[in-house]
């Protein structure tokens, strides 16, 4: 959001915009310090974290830019690309090129990931080309969540009590960020498609 402010002007930050933020940042926190014992601590794990954030930010305005005059297709191909190279590159660096046995169980774990990872990334990438890029990125808290939820679900694991608020923060900051009293600011995901307004 902070980077749509000053990357375009017809998504800037509003009053509105920065309670949005704040309350979704607010139901990450208030997750994480409850399961921590209401201790915080930042280390460098947590810095990494943040800068990821800050990379991933830079790189959803950049494929908005480029969606002007690249498919969506192609934005997601060399995003992969350059990302899986990077990623092989530090992990050759620090165990070398196959430090593990490939079977066909990991083949099958790692097909599945990857697929998984490249539709989700073209359907980001189709959003964020028809939707105002501060619109959209808030979605991103809701990653934490799910994550709590399906590691409940697929891995046994116990789910507290203040995932319940945590998530009603997010998803009211989701709500307010999007809100609008005029319907003409609805965006159809699909070019000729219309929407409610049009």
């Amino acid at each position: 959001m902070m980077l749509a402010h000053f990357m375009y002007t017809d998504d800037k930050m509003t009053s509105r915009k920065i309670l949005s933020v704040l309350l979704g940042f607010s139901g990450i926190c208030l997750y994480f310090l409850m399961q921590g014992g209401t201790k915080l601590e930042v280390g460098f794990g947590e810095i990494c974290m943040l800068v990821a954030m800050f990379f991933s930010a830079s790189g959803n305005i950049l494929s908005k830019n480029l969606s002007g005059t690249l498919s969506v297709l192609t934005i997601t191909t060399f995003q992969m690309l350059f990302g899986e190279i990077g990623l092989i590159a530090v992990g050759a660096a620090k165990n070398g090129i196959a430090p593990f046995h490939f079977s066909l169980l990991p083949a099958i774990v790692l097909g599945y990931l990857s697929l998984v990872s490249s539709v989700s990334f073209l359907l980001w990438n189709g959003l964020m080309k028809y939707n105002k890029a501060g619109s959209i990125s808030v979605f991103i808290f809701l990653v934490p969540i799910f994550g709590v939820i399906l590691s409940s679900v697929l891995l046994k694991e116990k789910i507290e009590w203040f995932i319940l608020p945590a998530l009603f923060l997010v998803v009211l900051s989701i709500i307010l960020t999007n809100w609008s009293s005029n319907a003409n600011n609805l965006r159809s995901p699909l070019p000729g498609i219309p929407v409610q307004g049009d």
